[in-house]
């Protein structure tokens, strides 16, 4: 029931306008890339680019940043 919740409100996320990456983001994250040089790196993104993907993820409470780690 938890895990549906979760595809559903990832696949809300993930069709609006230019969030596509979205999942890639968790997928990473979830990979041990907590640092944003990390994820850069492991998306091939910009910094600029791939902070408006976080920053998303932060306002919708599906990740969280301590210090420089998500």
């Amino acid at each position: 029931m938890i895990s549906r919740h979760f595809e559903l409100m990832i696949q809300e996320l993930a069709n609006a306008k230019g969030n596509r990456l979205v999942p890639a983001v968790l997928t990473a994250i979830a990979g041990d890339k907590h640092k944003m040089d990390d994820l850069c790196e492991e998306l091939s993104l910009t910094k600029s680019h791939l902070s408006t993907k976080v920053t998303r993820l932060m306002e919708e409470g599906l990740i969280s940043r301590n210090g420089n780690l998500y």
